[in-house]
């Protein structure tokens, strides 16, 4: 696996966003993976993609869903 940095900014995003989830909802967290432009040549327009994964996902719609309503 290779580990590159990302901005500052864009880590304190993820790190509240799995904040959020985790202490929140009491939603368990296996694994944030941060992918895309803010690993490969973040521009300053760069969104942040980032795939979490979780035992509680059974569902992709529910969780999509889930997740765009705490993305907010």
């Amino acid at each position: 696996m290779v580990k590159r940095r990302i901005a500052k900014k864009a880590s304190k995003i993820v790190k509240r966003y799995v904040q959020r989830l985790s202490q929140e909802d009491a939603f368990p967290i296996n694994q944030v993976i941060i992918f895309g432009s803010q690993i490969n040549g973040r521009k300053k327009w760069s969104d942040i993609n980032v795939c979490i994964v979780s035992p509680k996902f059974k569902d992709s719609l529910q969780t999509l869903e889930y997740l765009e309503q705490k993305e907010r």
